[in-house]
């Protein structure tokens, strides 16, 4: 079956690799992207130029530094970039300025064009279904939602009383966020495997279902580049941020789902996951009507929030 999905706000998948400042210049509101083997080589004088700026730069060199020697920048000018991306970035409100990049986090691309893997829409598919089933166990009282609250019920009970005679609060923040961990993932088995084989993974529904990548698009159609905020606790609310390449939002791609019918059948997953990916029109209902956004915060929250609100603190 071939579906389509759309981007609702901006995407980040990395790569690991950075766009280094000797690779990319800002000009005229748009980022362009360089590959630096097409300027080192081209002519002796350049070579001998950037080895004398590299020997003599007290700090990392960047391409606008470069730039500034007028051969070398006559010789950039003549090189076709390997793609460039608009800015989603305001230079003039923030705190930072376009020389301060230091580096780009790399949307991954084949070929230099930009999709979005299987295994990424599979695992927000997953994310989904997991939340989709949880919230249907609510409603209806099922077995799998009431373990769920028993046992968390139970961690927290178990951390409360562990507080109180904790000498090291860090330690014992790490111990019950693995707890919870553990749980979810329990959770989680039982729901894609089945209870009596959570710890078999040739069980799990997922198996039975295969997901081909997007096709490919152009970076300078679907790419922008966005400073993106991380928020974290230490004492007291900090924050970095990074620069990454992103797809922007409302990009559509299409992929193919595959499903193997009657393995699915056979393996002991939840009801409700066989009746969906048996059924091609619940499953394309199902698709249309659910967000696959959702992290394990999210639905927890929206599952269990008084609890979550005690238990979120010994994270």
């Amino acid at each position: 079956m071939r579906f389509r999905l759309t981007t609702l706000t901006p995407l980040h998948i990395g790569t690991g690799q950075n766009i280094s400042p000797f690779e990319f210049i800002i000009k005229d509101g748009r980022c362009y992207i360089y590959d630096i083997t097409d300027i080192v080589g081209i002519n002796s004088i350049v070579d001998l130029k950037l080895k004398n700026m590299l020997k003599n730069s007290a700090t990392s060199l960047s391409l606008k530094k470069i730039i500034t020697d007028s051969s070398i920048k006559k010789v950039l000018d003549r090189i076709k970039p390997l793609y460039s991306i608009a800015i989603e970035i305001d230079f003039q409100q923030g705190s930072m300025r376009s020389g301060n990049i230091k580096n780009i986090e790399e949307f991954i691309k084949t070929n230099n064009l930009v999709y979005i893997p299987g295994s990424e829409i599979k695992g927000s598919l997953r994310r989904a279904l997991f939340y989709y089933i949880l919230s249907k166990e609510k409603k209806i009282g099922g077995s799998i939602y009431i373990k769920f609250i028993k046992k968390l019920q139970g961690i927290v009970h178990q951390y409360q009383k562990e507080k109180k005679n904790s000498e090291d609060f860090r330690a014992l923040k790490r111990k019950f966020k693995k707890k919870l961990s553990r749980l979810v993932q329990q959770i989680e088995f039982e729901v894609f495997r089945g209870e009596k084989f959570t710890e078999d993974a040739k069980r799990d529904v997922l198996r039975f279902v295969k997901i081909s990548d997007t096709e490919s698009k152009s970076p300078e159609e679907v790419l922008s580049l966005r400073e993106i905020y991380i928020y974290y606790y230490h004492g007291k609310r900090k924050q970095f941020s990074i620069f990454s390449e992103t797809v922007d939002p409302k990009v559509s791609f299409s992929f193919n789902l595959d499903i193997d019918k009657r393995g699915i059948k056979n393996c002991g997953c939840h009801e409700i996951l066989k009746d969906i990916f048996i059924n091609d029109k619940l499953l394309r209902s199902w698709c249309s009507a659910e967000i696959w956004t959702l992290n394990k915060d999210e639905y927890l929250k929206s599952l269990c929030p008084l609890l979550l609100k005690k238990c979120l603190k010994c994270q």
